[in-house]
């Protein structure tokens, strides 16, 4: 059975990357959650897509760079009423606390590593040992645009998983994949099809977990085709519209 991972936890319906939003997704049936994990400027490992706060805290927020501030100068935003103002509050969630979450449900998590190779702040260290102190390992995989990242991963870890992110095309991307040590790849689902990769990749021996697939002919569609996992921002649906087929 493919794999459905909530992008974000269950974003479609929720707060993104709030810990209402992982929970939710627990809730939905996801088989994995899909996060994305920055640093603070004193070494807190936070859950957080954007650098700013200003898309889900709003324009008074445009000028939190979260890379550049202390926990403490960011931990009371109010992150979720702006979009969800009917929910309870939510705030920034430390990766600590997602990786409770993993040991109380035995959910899977795809950690995106939302750094810069170039800044070197040890970001994907921080996190391979952060995951190491909670003993969930196994229940971790990794994914990021700057790859050579995930070559750290590996590193620190030789027995991580991980899965290269792309949105355009890949020359041989299985040939690449493999090469890295990934056990997976993560492209954007639009023109996977069209480029006829997934047989290459499938027959390569890697998974392919595809991003963001929120419709349900899409998602029968990519499935037919031989994907293995989709993220989606509404898990519970997708899951429903992939066990009709």
């Amino acid at each position: 059975m493919v794999k459905i991972i909530a992008h974000r936890g269950s974003s479609g319906e929720a707060p993104e990357n709030t810990m209402y939003a992982f929970r939710k997704a627990v809730e939905d049936g996801a088989d994995a959650i899909e996060t994305d994990v920055r640093k603070t400027k004193d070494g807190v490992l936070i859950i957080m897509h954007d650098a700013t706060l200003k898309r889900i805290a709003g324009d008074d927020f445009a000028d939190f760079d979260v890379t550049k501030m202390t926990y403490d100068e960011i931990k009371d935003v109010d992150i979720s009423s702006k979009n969800y103002p009917n929910l309870p509050v939510q705030r920034i969630a430390k990766l600590a606390e997602l990786l409770e979450l993993v040991k109380e449900t035995g959910i899977e998590v795809n950690i995106e590593l939302k750094g810069n190779q170039l800044v070197d702040d040890g970001l994907e260290y921080d996190v391979v040992e952060l995951v190491r102190q909670y003993g969930v390992e196994n229940k971790i995989f990794y994914s990021c645009f700057d790859h050579p990242m995930l070559v750290n991963v590996l590193k620190a870890n030789p027995s991580a998983k991980v899965a290269p992110l792309y949105g355009n095309s890949m020359y041989k991307v299985e040939e690449y994949a493999k090469a890295m040590g990934a056990f997976a790849i993560h492209p954007e689902f639009k023109g996977l099809l069209v480029r006829g990769d997934i047989k290459a990749v499938r027959g390569a021996g890697l998974e392919i977990n595809t991003w963001t697939v929120n419709h349900a002919e899409d998602a029968k569609t990519l499935v037919k085709a031989g994907v293995t996992g989709l993220i989606t921002n509404f898990p519970k649906q997708i899951r429903a519209a992939v066990e009709q087929m």
